[in-house]
């Protein structure tokens, strides 16, 4: 029996019919075609325009899923077609929830035909999208919102035909939620004569659709954090492949992170159960520039903090965070290690480029994991301090990120006294052999909690190790962290001569190190899900531009999943 309920006739054109229509479906009908037809006929992009919407509200998806979101609002999703949110979802996460918004009648009939999906909650509710007080209504029926959510506006603010109160709307919603929700917006835009064409045909027939300009598109975002690669084209948002388009998308899109608030507590680990389901769709980010760090408050804590002797100093004798130290433009180093350092530099020029490459990868890796949810850090073999550190990096982004540092250097003791913490953040230092990871997680577990999501971080400090006690420390501490962590690490590759004689020539010199095979690294992220690009030379994990510069030293990041 054919709905005759207002908005679900069948003899003049419907968005979501249309919709189904360019990206594929069979729920349309011929009034629908038309007008379809209509605006492709003037705008023969417009197709790829819509599957280009799509694509970007998929990926936008699975990154908040990878990075532990497990609660979705859907504001005006339109028709199901193949690959929408719910089996992407079930397949990322099966207990994830998800709330499908939408105030036409054609798409509340179609969804009550649904067969079940993977996820562990899914349902639709009838609201109107332009009362925020109606929406989180809806989605608190079946959503906790003392935790992250992922609210997405797809397309439909354009219907608001005011920026302002599409501003006001997007930032009611936003302030109501737990930090490190996020908020996923694309509208189209006037950025070209076929589009504005195109719209005034569907305005015609009464669409009511008014396109964005950007810069008012830009303001949705106030207050919140832009993810890289911030506000662009739909198909330029994180790709995962070369984009073939002619020219951008005329629509664009962002994700933001609602941040912490003043006094709020922080919030960590997924809302439900492990993460079991695999990662499949590639992300490759352009990653956000590092803000300058907020002056700082509070000192470090340093466990076993008596100072160490005199003796076990050594200055006369090289030690790695020194040499190390030197290489970056550091001044914490003596004679014995310039001496290394130099001789190192005659064989192998290359290795100031992999040390500043080194701190990039850091600086990257740290504020992407940040920006993704991340409110715990765990640095293994830390070294003396470079700014920005890790919790510079961290938080700068999230001012009550918890870092605990470990070494087992005298020298790095000393000098994590002048560490400081950020506003509400945690700091400490643990004197610890990396090898003995029951002590590492044993005291680390004082100021972090182990239960909920951590990022370990092993920066090219496991060639100090054979290669079995680097898989043992490696595989030991992943595995007693939680789903939703991370492991980051990178070491230096014996992928080519000149790197070779120079570790050859610092082993003689006292100074032993043991070069790692791509192979050898590969084997440290078994079990894990790796992020894209996978595992490749540290100046090539998510660049802001191509590097040209081929560095001798590999890394990847990956994310602990859910165990059975």
């Amino acid at each position: 029996m054919t709905d005759v309920r207002p908005g679900s006739a069948t003899d003049v054109p419907h968005r979501a019919r249309m919709w189904s229509y360019w990206l594929g479906g069979k729920d349309h009908y011929a009034a629908d075609r038309r007008c379809a037809d209509a605006v492709s006929a003037v705008y023969p992009r417009a197709a790829e325009v819509i599957r280009a919407t799509h694509g970007f509200v998929q990926r936008a998806v699975r990154h908040l899923a990878e990075h532990g979101v497990r609660q979705f609002v859907d504001v005006g999703p339109g028709l199901p077609v193949d690959r929408d949110l719910r089996p992407a979802l079930g397949e990322l996460a099966p207990a994830t929830r998800v709330v499908h918004i939408d105030q036409d009648p054609f798409v509340l009939i179609r969804a009550q035909a649904l067969p079940p999906s993977g996820t562990g909650i899914d349902v639709y509710r009838d609201a109107d999208h332009r009362d925020p007080a109606a929406l989180l209504a809806a989605a608190a029926t079946v959503l906790d919102l003392t935790r992250p959510v992922a609210v997405l506006f797809t397309g439909v603010l354009g219907y608001v035909r005011s920026p302002q109160r599409a501003a006001k709307i997007v930032q009611e919603v936003a302030a109501a939620l737990a930090p490190g929700s996020a908020v996923v917006v694309w509208e189209a835009t006037a950025t070209s004569a076929g589009m504005r064409s195109a719209m005034a045909i569907r305005n015609a027939d009464g669409a009511g659709y008014d396109l964005w300009d950007v810069a008012d598109l830009r303001s949705l975002f106030a207050g919140l954090d832009l993810l890289g690669p911030g506000l662009v084209p739909v198909d330029e948002w994180w790709p995962g492949r070369a984009v073939t388009s002619t020219a951008p998308a005329d629509a664009y899109g962002g994700v933001a992170r609602v941040p912490a608030r003043t006094g709020a507590a922080p919030v960590t680990g997924p809302i439900t159960g492990p993460i079991t389901g695999p990662i499949t769709a590639p992300i490759t980010a352009v990653p956000r520039p590092v803000p300058e760090p907020e002056p700082v408050t509070t000192p470090i804590t340093v466990l076993d903090a008596a100072p160490p002797p005199a003796a076990e100093l050594r200055t006369e004798r090289p030690s790695p965070a020194r040499v190390w130290n030197y290489w970056l433009g550091g001044k914490d180093h003596y004679a014995a290690d310039r001496a290394v350092g130099d001789a190192v530099l005659a064989l192998y020029p290359g290795i100031r480029d992999l040390a500043a490459a080194s701190r990039r990868f850091l600086v990257h890796t740290v504020d992407h994991l940040a920006r993704s949810g991340v409110r715990q850090f765990l640095d293994i073999g830390c070294g003396l301090p470079t700014r920005p550190n890790t919790h510079e990096i961290a938080q700068a982004v999230v001012p009550d990120a918890r870092v605990v540092y470990v070494d087992n250097d005298p020298q790095v003791l000393i000098h994590s006294r002048a560490f400081q913490a950020g506003r509400g953040g945690v700091v400490t230092y643990i004197e610890a052999d990396l090898r003995d990871t029951a002590t590492v997680l044993a005291r680390a577990g004082t100021d972090l909690d182990l239960t909920a999501p951590v990022a370990v971080l092993f920066m090219g400090v496991l060639g100090f190790v054979d290669a079995p006690e680097m898989h043992h420390a490696v595989r030991s501490i992943t595995s007693a962290l939680a789903p939703g962590s991370h492991l980051v690490l990178w070491e230096s590759t014996d992928t080519s001569p000149q790197i070779q004689a120079a570790v050859a020539a610092q082993t003689g010199m006292g100074l032993p190190y043991r070069l790692s095979t791509v192979a050898e690294l590969r084997d440290c992220f078994t079990g894990l899900e790796l992020l894209e690009p996978g595992i490749v030379p540290i100046n090539a994990w998510r660049p802001e531009q191509p590097q040209p510069v081929h560095v001798d030293g590999y890394g990847g990041v990956a994310r602990v999943v859910g165990r059975w």
